[in-house]
């Protein structure tokens, strides 16, 4: 006697999904649309409409959201549904400070280590971040910029620094998705740079100061009045940004 499989296509896809995704895609898809401003600050993060979206358990959703929480661009309330953090005023100037401190300090370290190959991968992230400037794509370039500051870190190859910043860069990308630009652009690559010059060139004191002339810019140009923008379903968003290689 033959029994027809009663188990509707949808569970049978999103079991076959759970078994295929890592948690580290789920955590790159979702981590890409919040710092690239296409799940917007204070957006609720249901566990239920984020399980259907990537086709796995709510349990593993927990999990993700979590992790997130340690970066500190979702918030996790008791009894409430996550939501993408919404940074004040107060707590974006608390971390464009924080970075000044962190990344200057680490300037004399990354000019020590820095070699050909450092130069190379930072050269190809200017590159890209002019790109994305000239074809205004501001997200992109927002993103363009944080890696460069993150790829500059990882010069010095010391992994409890690298998180501090990712910290950090992650959140300046929250803070830049809550309040507009005043006029001027909010990751110029000319101040990027002229910091590799000044790295290349040895220059210490020159790079820290292109560092915090770079850093303040940003929060210079950033406007605190709360930006603005269009509810979309995280299904239809999450599907924009499949995992690299997918």
């Amino acid at each position: 006697m033959h029994f027809a499989n009663k188990t509707p296509p949808a569970a049978r896809t999103g079991q076959k999904k759970d078994a295929a995704m890592t948690s580290e895609e789920m955590h790159e898809a979702l981590f890409k649309a919040i710092t690239e401003h296409q799940i917007l600050p204070g957006t609720k993060l249901p566990e239920e409409e984020l399980a259907e979206a990537f086709g796995v358990s709510r349990t593993r959703i927990r999990e993700l959201l979590q992790r997130l929480s340690y970066l500190g661009i979702v918030k996790t309330p008791r009894h409430r549904s996550a939501y993408v953090a919404k940074p004040s005023e107060a707590d974006a100037r608390d971390v464009f400070q924080a970075r000044r401190v962190l990344e200057s300090g680490m300037i004399p370290y990354v000019i020590k280590r820095f070699n050909d190959k450092d130069e190379d991968d930072l050269r190809k992230l200017l590159r890209l971040e002019h790109d994305a400037l000239n074809s205004n794509n501001r997200n992109r370039a927002i993103s363009c910029s944080g890696q460069f500051h993150i790829r500059l870190c990882q010069v010095i190859n010391n992994k409890t620094l690298l998180e501090t910043l990712r910290v950090l860069v992650s959140q300046t990308s929250l803070i830049l998705a809550v309040y507009p630009p005043s006029g001027r652009s909010s990751c110029d690559c000319e101040h990027h740079a002229t910091l590799m010059d000044r790295i290349v060139a040895r220059d210490v004191g020159g790079a820290v100061a292109a560092l915090v002339h770079d850093l303040d810019a940003v929060e210079q140009s950033t406007f605190f009045t709360h930006a603005r923008g269009k509810t979309t379903s995280l299904k239809a968003i999450l599907s924009l940004n499949p995992p690299s290689g997918a």
